[in-house]
């Protein structure tokens, strides 16, 4: 059985309308489930946006392809990353694995293939944590002769875990004292993606509310893998100010790919794996963990 697809919207109708359109043309839509979570607004001035995009949501339940489309409206505002917590653990009460699209991603029509023919193929293997649609531009790339690769990173534009993964996070990150004061603990979280330990100092501090900047530690502490396509199969139509946690950002990254992506073993890449942690110096890696 396929993983259920499970998306998360708030006020964006325009956003939340593209990327269910895309995900509704995919050619695994017709057998696999949907579970849509829309939060409630936060306060009177989302208020109309909210409601606009919930009654477009009763729409889409009437008229799309999935096999089944299952609604939750949230009835006080949580913010993203309980919204993205309770509903992802919610899922996988029922589900032993799970694909997660947030409402500003545009995927291609094999997305739901490659996730759920990846999410499969590697199940068995420990060390890989996550499956990630989307792909880094990077250079070294160019010259690489697989068509995935390997970083010790989790993601949050178009993925997917599985149920003995996501129940093992600590969100209360209950040894954050120990990892603050060690310098070598910080270095070595900072060498996956260049700046990470301060985003997680701001979550502690709740200076930013992020899930990822959390998944991302459980991956460091636990020694996690993010399988990554070649192509990718995401692309963020979000960048224009109009979401909770991202700014305008003037970088374009490619358009979804519809390519297929043949599966192999962990192959461990020095040169990828140094380019993909170097985007935590980059307003990309800021928005992905939400500030």
């Amino acid at each position: 059985m396929n993983a259920p697809v499970v998306v998360f919207a708030y006020k964006r109708y325009e956003h939340t309308k593209k990327v269910l359109e895309a995900l509704d043309n995919n050619y695994f839509a017709s057998q696999s489930d949907i579970y849509i979570f829309c939060d409630a607004a936060k306060g009177e001035s989302d208020r109309n946006a909210v409601e606009k995009t919930r009654r477009y949501l009763e729409e889409f339940k009437e008229t799309n392809s999935f096999l089944n489309c299952y609604l939750f409206f949230a009835t006080n505002n949580k913010g993203l990353a309980s919204s993205v917590i309770d509903g992802v653990s919610y899922v996988l009460k029922k589900h032993e694995n799970i694909i997660v699209v947030e409402d500003d991603l545009i995927t291609s029509r094999d997305f739901l293939q490659y996730m759920n023919e990846a999410l499969e193929y590697y199940k068995e293997d420990d060390e890989i944590g996550a499956i990630s649609g989307f792909s880094y531009p990077l250079k070294a790339l160019k010259d690489y002769s697989y068509d995935v690769y390997f970083a010790r990173t989790g993601n949050s534009w178009g993925w997917g875990t599985w149920k003995n993964v996501w129940n093992k996070v600590d969100w209360e990150v209950s040894n954050y004292k120990q990892f603050k004061n060690s310098i070598q603990q910080r270095w070595k979280f900072n060498n996956t993606q260049k700046g990470i330990s301060n985003m997680l100092d701001r979550q502690m501090q709740k200076k930013i509310d992020s899930w990822a900047v959390r998944w991302d530690y459980h991956f460091f502490m636990n020694k996690l893998l993010t399988v990554y396509p070649i192509a990718t199969k995401v692309c963020n139509i979000g960048f224009d100010e109009t979401g909770t946690n991202c700014n305008k950002e003037e970088r374009r990254f490619d358009e979804a790919q519809e390519k297929k992506i043949e599966l192999c073993p962990k192959i461990l890449d020095k040169k990828i794996m140094l380019e993909a942690a170097g985007y935590g110096v980059t307003k990309l890696n800021r928005i992905l963990h939400g500030f």
